[in-house]
């Protein structure tokens, strides 16, 4: 989601979206699956391509509500075109909006969520409010996810992998983002507003081993360095030439092409109760 206050570093290039469009809502929002009820209102901010979102649905059932919320409209429509969406199997109200002002009366949603979006964003601890604000109380949840791109960690070793992840790193703060998001996350929970007792903290490492796999996301990295947002910006804050990116992206394809090759990183994932009676979220 490209926040008002931020530019989101990515962009929307057809790799990027495809690459986001495979993300479950059980392996990248396991937190949230595990306390959704049946009947439950669920708000997913910066939504992206909806296959978080509509993941969500089979937990809150036919009596619940799921809506996405995105500030690209051109992101919306590939949520909208989405199988289980087109279909009805799920049911998602995919709407323009914005992380820092959302359109929707306090006490609107059981469940607050929000993955991948805090670390491109200026204001962080802002959106956190606006998404607390929304959330039922007492006992409604605010849940996030976030990467620390400090965490990221190759076999084998390749300097120019190193190389890269500096240039990304700096990209994204120039784009007012926080790429180490994840170690930042529960000081932010706290300045939004919400007590440490009642935050849950949890971190989860994802893993990518395999030829298959391992081939697969070395050519999106590949293909994300020379054609996403990550390659204008870094040529046009002068931290890398088009030669560095060639570099980066036969650096990222030589990897994925090794036999024992594999890659981990650490998501950091926190929950946000709305303090009140209700054990939701604990």
């Amino acid at each position: 989601m490209q926040a008002a206050n931020g530019f989101y570093t990515h962009g929307y290039a057809p790799v990027v979206t495809a690459h986001h469009g495979k993300r479950t809502a059980e392996k990248f929002a396991g937190h949230v699956v595990k306390i959704l009820k049946r009947g439950d209102e669920v708000l997913d901010v910066g939504c992206g391509p909806g296959s978080i979102t509509s993941g969500f649905c089979k937990y809150v059932g036919p009596k619940g509500r799921i809506v996405g919320v995105d500030s690209s409209e051109s992101v919306l429509e590939e949520a909208r075109a989405r199988p289980e969406v087109v279909s009805g199997a799920a049911v998602v109200d995919f709407r323009k909006g914005d992380g820092t002002a959302l359109d929707f009366p306090s006490n609107s949603f059981d469940v607050v969520h929000a993955h991948q979006v805090l670390q491109h964003v200026t204001t962080p601890v802002e959106i956190l409010k606006e998404m607390r604000r929304v959330a039922r109380g007492p006992g409604g949840v605010v849940a996030v996810r976030e990467v620390d791109f400090g965490t990221w960690t190759w076999y084998p070793e390749d300097p120019v992998l190193d190389e890269y992840l500096k240039v990304y790193r700096a990209v994204c703060v120039h784009n007012g983002g926080q790429p180490c998001a994840g170690r930042r996350l529960p000081a932010w929970f706290r300045e939004a507003g919400f007590s440490p007792e009642f935050l849950s903290v949890s971190s989860d490492a994802v893993t990518y081993f395999g030829a298959e796999e391992c081939a697969s996301l070395a050519e999106t990295w590949a293909r994300r360095v020379l054609e996403s947002g990550i390659a204008t910006k870094a040529v046009a804050y002068g931290l890398a030439s088009q030669e560095d990116l060639q570099r980066f992206a036969d650096a990222w394809r030589r990897w994925g092409a090794a036999p024992d090759a594999h890659v981990f990183y650490i998501d950091t994932c926190v929950t946000g109760r709305v303090e009140g009676s209700s054990e939701r979220g604990k």
